[in-house]
């Protein structure tokens, strides 16, 4: 099945200019990208009215099924609402909990531009399924209490299809010790994936890894040998000198995740500083249960003008730059050189802007206006893997939206979730 999106604005890549033309997709690998392509009768038209045609918003670091606890610990610091409240509800979660909670976090990656995920969450079968399902491109991490598990889980989930594959991780040095560090780098190594963890996402983690190991959670994690493979952190908002050079010596990628944090009162990552040594940044959205929006136009906004506040200079992150940690940079963190710009031979994993509406309409800075002016309604079209799963503010392919939300609502009234 051949695809042709025609009459569109197309931005290539965040450094590229914005262009004129049609963009023919094979099933789904983008075919070509030329002005007035000429294409058989049988083909599928997708007229894009000169609306932006990009690359989808590439969501490096998720809980997607916490839109379930979405609300729940408001108001509270990160280790207060993760012991507290996270973790007595999470002990209640079933596997078609995590299914159905998972599939409503669908909703609003499609409904927001998101064509990829990176999930870290329980029940990894569930979620890989969830996903399969809805036909979202998902990475999801297994973490599971021994190697043996860890390893079944990995090669249970790379059978579902090219579009859902695993990685590894464990969750922090405060939740896991170095021998379940040591399972998730072993095989890491032996599969050649990439391996995650939170780090250094608040002063009292940071502190009290001091106190325990006398030194900071990046050098404890470069102890256990956590960087030897591909690497990825969440978070890093408390970094030192030494840091830094370690971040860049092992090419260590960093996901920031600005709402959650400052939602969570965690403070405010050192973005630039990060991007000034070299170091590869992207953006997650965390969990909806701490952000509690699963968007990443929000993202781009708040690490582009947060950055330009806290360091004085409005000229220290540039829009394209944004642009790039919600897409390519993304990419280049998860190892899948296959998404997040629009080239032939890459995979159709596309989103459509409206330049039309209230936010975009002059379009003197179609770029900035990405960041700083556009959202979630701005989102036409939102197509991965060739196929079109939101289009015009309803979902397609078969999803079942109303019952969605019923099977959450009942998995919340049956954990005994006030609502206020």
């Amino acid at each position: 099945m051949k695809t042709l999106i025609q009459n569109a604005k197309i931005l290539l890549n965040a450094d590229s200019d914005i262009i004129d033309g049609d963009i023919l997709i094979n099933n789904n690998i983008i075919e070509k990208i030329d002005k007035n392509i000429k294409v058989d009768d049988d083909v599928k038209i997708i007229d894009a009215k000169q609306n932006l045609i990009m690359s989808g918003f590439i969501d490096c670091h998720a809980h997607s099924a916490m839109t379930i606890l979405k609300g729940v610990g408001e108001g509270t610091p990160l280790e207060t609402w993760l012991y507290d409240y996270m973790f007595k509800y999470e002990s209640h979660l079933t596997s078609e909990d995590i299914y159905y909670g998972t599939k409503l976090a669908v909703l609003e990656y499609l409904k927001n531009g998101i064509t990829t995920v990176n999930d870290m969450y329980y029940k990894g079968e569930s979620i890989a399924k969830a996903f399969y399902e809805m036909g979202l491109r998902a990475f999801v991490q297994c973490d599971e209490s021994s190697i043996e598990e860890t390893e079944k889980l990995y090669l249970n989930i790379q059978k579902y299809s090219p579009l859902v594959k695993a990685n590894f991780g464990c969750h922090s040095v405060y939740t896991a010790d170095e021998e379940r560090f040591a399972h998730a780098i072993k095989l890491a190594k032996k599969y050649n994936e990439i391996v995650s963890t939170h780090m250094c996402e608040t002063l009292t983690e940071v502190g009290n890894c001091d106190k325990e190991y006398k030194m900071t959670p990046v050098k404890l994690l470069e102890s256990y040998g956590f960087f030897d493979t591909k690497a990825m952190v969440y978070h890093a908002v408390y970094l030192d000198k030494e840091d830094y050079d370690i971040l860049k010596k092992y090419n260590v990628s960093v996901c920031s995740n600005p709402a959650s944090n400052l939602k969570l009162g965690s403070g405010i990552a050192p973005v630039y500083p990060l991007i000034s040594k070299g170091i590869n940044v992207c953006l997650g959205t965390d969990g909806s249960a701490s952000n509690n929006r699963l968007d990443m136009f929000r993202e781009m906004y708040l690490v582009g003008c947060l950055q330009k506040g806290i360091m004085h200079n409005s000229e220290v992150i540039k829009c394209e730059e944004v642009i790039k940690m919600a897409t390519e940079n993304g990419a280049k963190a998860l190892n899948a050189n296959n998404i997040g710009t629009i080239k032939v031979g890459n995979l159709a994993d596309l989103i459509m802007i409206n330049l039309h509406g209230t936010n975009n309409a002059t379009n003197i800075n179609i770029k900035s206006n990405l960041v700083y002016a556009s959202g979630s309604e701005d989102v036409i079209m939102t197509m991965v893997d060739g196929k079109v799963l939101y289009e015009n503010g309803k979902f397609l392919n078969n999803i079942d939206e109303n019952d969605i939300y019923d099977k959450v609502n009942k998995v919340i009234d049956r954990l005994k979730i006030k609502r206020v």
